[in-house]
Formats: structure tokens, C-alpha cells, sequence
């Protein structure tokens, strides 16, 4: 990302607070409403890291002390936090890979086996906030908080909207639940998120995988995936509709109940690949693949 003329001052401000920590800048990374996020160096350990900094360090500060708190693949580690010159720096995991976003955006639409994929990976990571003594709901579930690395590993990025008051604005229109209320001007009208807020963001994430539609304005029911798709099953269909209720009570109950429905379609995604690429082998190495499978279960590796 390149730096503004505006910024080139602040860019080196911002190196010598972090020389004297032992870090190097190397880039600007990202920026949200509050805050910027930056790619740094570690001299000590020769490692990157992610550096978020921001002046509203009311946010920032319990952030980083839920990150701290983590211990979960899904979301990135905690590195260190320190306050200076009236801003907050959080460093943690640098995260590599491309937001699901812009996967979206360069393929349109993903297979029902790697929408499911990657819907178990987040239920799994919200579930275990679910599950914490005192519940974390993320609130902030969208495509562009998900990090899809090379290793096929899906990650989790930003937890602000999750370490924030209640009664603070926190989400985004179309995928935040409608109990969230982020229309309303004040902390009074704005409503509570409760768990089943994750579990309708991950149903709206979930369409949007499968059908390469984003979400309409707030409000608004999504449509039925087999509008978009009469290929995808009835059953997926039902659970992202399940998940997406206006009313918290009538959704799924829970991220791992959500686990068990989902799994058991994308365990039947695998085999049927798996039909699909065992017919793709032809007949002649089906009979090379078979006659060897004999011959080991009848010599095993002896001779």
C-alpha cells in the first residue's frame, strides 16, 4: 500500500517509536475507521509482525487484552501493547493470505465443499468465544475480516467490534443482526448483541459464499441460495436460512450444533470428490488400483 505525502511524517514519526522498541516499518497494511495496521520487523527475531494503531485507545486497549487472552487458530497471536504519544500500538500476527473479500471478488462464487470448509473453520473460532467464561460475541463477522492463507488455513482478523461496550456502534450494515440495531444515533437505540448475532453474520457470510452475492441493506431477507443455484443441496440451503432468522431465538442454537449440521454435508462434499475423481481415473487405473490394493492385503509389503 503506498503512503499519502501527508502521511510521509507521520511515517517517520512512527519509526522511531517503534526503533526504540526494536521494530522496523515496512508498509502500511490496511486502515479502518478508528485505526491504521501496519507490516513491521522484528530485529530481535527476524519475524513480521502486525501493528495496529490507533489514538482511541479506549477501543484499542481492550482489544488487546482479549487477544491476549486468545488461544484459538483461528485468530492471530498477541505480541505485545504499549501507549505513546496519545495513541495505542498492538502488535500481534502478521497474518498472510487474501481477505475472503477479494477472493470473492476475483472468482465470484466458491464450491459448496470450500464454503463449507471455511464456515466450519469460523463456527469452530466463534464457538470458542461463545464458550468462554463470560461469552465474547465477535459482532464484526464479514468477508473482509477473514484472512485465507496459502496453506489452506482460514484466519480471523479484528477483534475491535468484539472487546468494545455494548452500547458502542460496532458491526457492519448487511451482515450485522438485525437485534444489533446499528441505525440507531445513540447507545440507548442500539441493541444487544447476544451469540446467535454471530451465528446470523456466519449465515449471511455463508450465502454470499455460495452465491457471490453480498448481502442487501439492513432489513432485508436474503434470498433462498436455490434461486441462485438449484444445484446446492435443500439441506444447506434450510441451514442458512435457519441461521439468518430476524428473531435470535428461531435461529440454530449454537456454534456447535451448527458444527454437527454442517459437517455432515461437507463430509458428503468429500465423498462425493471422491467418486467424482475415481471415475475421472478410467477404468484401466481403477483395475491398476484395485489389483494392488489385492495384492497388498493379500502379501503385504513382504516381498
Amino acid at each position: 500500500m503506498m503512503w499519502g505525502r501527508m502521511e510521509m511524517k507521520e511515517k517517520q514519526l512512527l519509526q522511531v517509536m517503534l526503533s526504540a522498541r526494536g521494530y522496523e516499518l515496512c508498509d502500511k497494511a490496511g486502515e479502518g475507521a478508528t485505526s491504521q495496521v501496519y507490516k513491521i520487523y522484528e530485529q530481535a527475531s527476524g519475524q513480521y509482525f502486525a501493528c495496529k494503531v490507533s489514538e482511541k485507545t479506549e477501543w484499542l486497549s481492550p482489544e488487546s487484552e482479549l487477544l491476549k487472552s486468545l488461544r484459538h487458530p483461528l485468530f492471530p497471536e498477541w505480541k505485545d501493547y504499549w501507549e505513546e504519544a496519545g495513541s495505542g500500538f498492538l502488535v500481534m500476527e502478521f497474518i498472510s493470505g487474501s481477505s475472503l473479500e477479494k477472493c470473492l471478488d476475483k472468482i465470484g462464487k466458491f464450491t459448496r465443499k470450500e464454503a463449507l470448509r471455511v464456515a466450519l473453520a469460523l463456527a469452530d473460532g466463534l464457538g470458542y468465544l461463545h464458550e468462554r467464561k463470560t461469552a465474547v460475541v465477535y459482532r464484526d463477522l464479514k468477508p473482509e475480516n477473514v484472512i485465507l492463507q496459502p496453506d489452506g488455513k482460514v484466519r480471523l482478523t479484528d477483534l475491535g467490534a468484539a472487546a468494545v461496550p455494548c452500547g458502542w456502534k460496532a458491526g457492519t450494515l448487511g451482515y450485522a443482526a438485525p437485534e444489533m440495531k446499528l441505525s440507531g444515533e445513540n447507545t440507548e437505540e442500539r441493541g444487544k448483541p447476544v451469540p446467535a448475532s454471530d451465528i446470523y453474520s456466519l449465515g449471511v457470510v455463508m450465502h454470499q459464499m455460495l452465491t457471490g452475492c453480498p448481502p442487501c441493506k439492513e432489513g432485508q431477507e436474503l434470498f433462498p441460495i436455490r434461486k441462485y443455484d438449484q444445484r446446492i443441496s435443500p439441506g444447506v440451503e434450510d441451514i442458512i436460512w435457519r441461521c439468518t432468522r430476524p428473531c435470535p431465538e428461531e435461529r440454530i442454537q449454537g456454534m456447535r450444533e451448527l458444527m454437527r449440521e454442517l459437517g455432515a454435508y461437507y463430509n458428503r462434499s468429500k465423498l462425493q470428490m471422491a467418486r467424482k475423481e475415481w471415475k475421472a481415473m478410467g477404468k484401466r487405473k481403477q483395475r491398476i488400483v484395485y489389483e494392488k490394493n489385492v495384492w497388498e492385503s493379500d502379501y503385504g509389503n513382504d516381498l
